[in-house]
């Protein structure tokens, strides 16, 4: 039998949309910093993109306190904008660890350039390995939105919005606000402090091998100010991780109906719903399960009463006329997701026999 040459090239292009095994003939599947080089248009080499230099490496995060650090973090994706760009990192080879989400931005002296990077978010359950790889896009919608979506084909894709105040508002140096009668969380960024002051508990970004416990912590509305461990730290007020996903989950928490209180609603039977969002308002939930059809009624005449109550309680308008009772509805929704700060209800009327139902905000 005589044996047939499989010559296998690149000359078409990458080439990702399709399973491995069914790879089209003439194209890669991925390439980063490298370019397609042919002299004559048959011959194809690849060469890595010139000019690349190292400018910047990322800080590890402490280890077993302020003093020892864990092993370097490695970038595991990049997503940029004209004037700045966002870098994903971890230090994790296992399944899964602890991810960071910081910005770099670059300034032209001379003939180099010098960068800066700043820690936006770092969180345990970011889920980042060194073994999945992310990537994404970015969209700066106006002047205060610049979204950066992204996954790293291993967890749900996720949505970070790095024109959001709170990544870059720090608590004072020293001080945490505790005005609110609800205890904040907040979230160390950088550094290491010590909270409440002479406590003896450490927090900041960490491995979790030594006695700082975490980078996450609870003001307890009683101690307003913490101790710096490093010479400055960044804190800022706690975003929650779910906050982070393209559609949010949230608990579903419990709607109901507690009674009729005074108004001016109309005559009919209405559905109630809710969703959460954030108070920047950029971050929404879908809308909840609707409530069961809630009766809205006049009361009846006296005529009409044979000493059961549920007959003072009747409908009222006609086809074309719609009737408007004396009522209000009073709904209680209970156990709502607190990582949201907003409740918006929705309600769905239907109050007349021959028209469709119509939602009011």
């Amino acid at each position: 039998m005589e044996e047939q040459a499989i010559i296998n090239t690149f000359n078409k292009g990458i080439s990702q949309d399709v399973d491995f095994i069914l790879q089209p003939d003439g194209t890669y599947r991925n390439m980063k910093n490298g370019m397609l080089i042919s002299m004559d248009g048959h011959h194809f080499t690849i060469e890595i993109s010139k000019g690349n230099k190292a400018i910047k490496t990322l800080t590890p995060r402490y280890a077993e306190d302020e003093f020892n650090y864990d092993v370097a973090p490695m970038p595991m994706g990049f997503v940029s904008f004209i004037d700045k760009l966002v870098v994903f990192s971890t230090n994790d080879t296992g399944t899964g660890g602890y991810g960071e989400i910081g910005v770099m931005t670059f300034k032209k002296i001379q003939d180099d350039f010098v960068s800066t990077y700043t820690p936006y978010y770092h969180h345990p359950d970011l889920n980042f390995s060194k073994y999945h790889k992310i990537e994404g896009f970015s969209f700066r919608e106006n002047d205060i939105t610049e979204r950066v979506y992204f996954t790293d084909n291993n967890n749900e894709p996720r949505v970070f919005d790095i024109a959001n105040p709170i990544f870059t508002t720090y608590i004072g140096d020293t001080e945490i606000d505790i005005t609110s009668v609800i205890p904040k969380q907040y979230m160390v960024l950088e550094g290491v402090i010590e909270y409440p002051t002479a406590s003896g508990i450490f927090y900041g970004p960490t491995d979790g091998s030594g006695y700082i416990v975490g980078n996450i912590f609870t003001s307890n509305n009683i101690d307003s100010t913490y101790a710096l461990l490093t010479a400055t730290a960044k804190v800022i007020e706690y975003y929650p991780i779910s906050l982070l996903d393209w559609t949010p989950t949230r608990s579903m928490g419990d709607m109901k109906f507690k009674e009729y209180g005074a108004g001016n609603k109309n005559c009919g039977s209405s559905i109630y719903f809710y969703r959460l969002y954030s108070n920047d308002g950029k971050v929404y939930t879908t809308w909840s399960y609707p409530s069961s059809p809630i009766h809205v009624g006049m009361d009846n005449i006296s005529s009409a009463l044979t000493g059961n109550d549920y007959r003072n309680f009747v409908g009222n308008g006609s086809d074309t006329t719609i009737a408007v009772s004396p009522y209000s509805v009073i709904i209680s929704v209970s156990d709502i997701d607190t990582d949201f700060d907003v409740i918006e209800l929705c309600c769905a009327e239907y109050d007349q026999i021959n028209d469709v139902p119509y939602i009011q905000k």
